[in-house]
This record gives C-alpha cells, structure tokens and sequence, in this order.
C-alpha cells in the first residue's frame, strides 16, 4: 500500500464513476477542482483503492471528499488511516478552522466513515446532491475537541 498526491487519472476503470461520467453531473468540474486542491490515492500497486482530499473554497475552510473503489472495504484500516492523516496534514498546512462533507442520506458506511473521522452530523440538506439526493452535512473543527 502506498500514500501519492490525487490525480483523476488514478480513477481509471472505475466501473460506477465511468458510468456516472456519461451523464451530466458534473464530474469534470469536481475532478479538476479535485486535482487543483490538495488530495491523496491510496494504492495497493497500481490499483486505485480510494482517494480523498479538501477543496479550500476560501481561507479557514475545507470541503472534505472521498471517492472508495470496490477495494475499499478490503483495506478499510488503511483507508481511514490515510484519511485522519491527510485531514491532519491538510487542517494544520492551511490553517483551517472548519472542515465540512456531505454524504447521501441513505449511505450508512458514509455517515459512520465521517463519525469514525471525527464529524458530527449538522443537518439535513434537501434536494442538493447529484440527481437531486438528500444529503447530510458534517462538519468538524480542527484544534477542538468533538462535541465541545
């Protein structure tokens, strides 16, 4: 397993995101903004196991994202340490006061990923997502303790 900075290259044969990219939602536009902000790949070889990073939309705050590859589930230690590291790396070097993600309403592993990491649940934001999804938002504060 190793740790590289985040290219949308490495989502390559991805099943679902080749799919996803024939229909107009967007992906071009978040993968550039993906590759122009500060984000990992987690790799076993050459193979894509998941990828996250933070889109900085302005100074003090983060928008965290992860994409999961089916390989995911088999590496998830090595997954949810990538992703406390990077988040670490990334809240320390620019200085962010507020780190924030949004998961679909229904995906349970999503919402137990961001709690694992550290988020708490903010709200529900209706209609938001791809293809008009419900989604939660999370957020946490780095430098301070959960839930204070």
């Amino acid at each position: 397993m190793r740790v590289v900075r985040f290219e949308s290259a490495h989502l390559a044969g991805i099943d679902w995101i080749e799919r996803e990219r024939t229909k107009e939602i967007g992906f071009g536009r978040a993968f550039a903004a993906y590759d122009s902000n500060p984000g990992w790949s987690l790799l076993d070889g050459d193979a894509f196991v998941a990828g996250g990073g933070i889109v900085i939309p302005y100074a003090g705050m983060g928008e965290a994202w992860v994409i999961a590859s089916p390989l995911a589930q088999q590496h998830s230690l090595a997954v949810c340490r990538a992703a406390r590291l990077g988040l670490d790396e990334f809240a320390l070097g620019f200085k962010l006061v507020r780190i924030q993600a949004m998961v679909l309403r229904h995906h349970i592993t999503g919402h137990r990923f961001l709690e694992h990491l550290g988020f708490e649940r903010e709200c529900l934001v209706r209609k938001y997502g791809l293809h008009g999804a419900d989604m939660y938002l999370y957020a946490m504060f780095p430098g301070e303790t959960p839930n204070a």
